[in-house]
């Protein structure tokens, strides 16, 4: 049985009351339409979800983890920006992953744009999913941004600036580094 389908068997029991919440009628969460694949990696995407459905969602997925030959699974949980820009469904899950895997060993961490990768064998993820994309990554980075500098300084003064900018809207409201 593939992952997304293992995944979609756990959680479907959410369905039903999923469909009660007050907004489902226009934007319904389902187990057949929130659980996928991407990117090789099982995701759920807790989008249209109250933060207490979302967490018991997230307790159930982590429950079947250990039987899905991917090594973790990805939650996107969104920045929060229906929400006035603070996402207190991220934080919960980012709150439950912590205690879940402070409990069973495992690992996670944020992912790109509003996501939580929960690891449970890091040896069958990427680098790019684990976040360890390797010193050359790095280096050839630095590498281009000296050159930029050199041959055009203000374009790099922006290019700094720019990454500034995207480090500062990643880690606000977190909590955690």
């Amino acid at each position: 049985m593939s992952d997304v389908l293992r995944l979609r068997g756990a959680l479907e029991a959410f369905d039903d009351e999923a469909s009660q919440l007050p907004w489902a009628h226009e934007r319904r969460w389902t187990s057949r339409t929130h659980v996928r694949s991407e990117k090789g990696l099982p995701t759920v995407d807790l989008h249209d979800l109250d933060v207490h459905l979302g967490r018991r969602i997230v307790r159930s997925a982590a429950r079947e983890v250990d039987h899905l030959d991917a090594g973790g699974v990805r939650f996107i949980t969104g920045w929060g920006r229906h929400s006035g820009g603070y996402s207190r469904l991220r934080r919960a899950v980012g709150d439950e992953l912590d205690a879940i895997c402070t409990d069973e060993g495992w690992g996670f961490r944020a992912g790109n744009r509003g996501t939580w990768i929960l690891m449970t064998d890091e040896t069958q993820l990427g680098p790019a999913t684990t976040g360890e994309l390797g010193g050359v990554v790095y280096v050839v980075g630095a590498l281009l941004l000296v050159g930029l500098w050199i041959v055009a300084p203000p374009a790099a003064g922006g290019v700094v600036a720019w990454l500034i900018w995207r480090l500062i809207r990643r880690f606000r409201g977190r909590g955690r580094p």
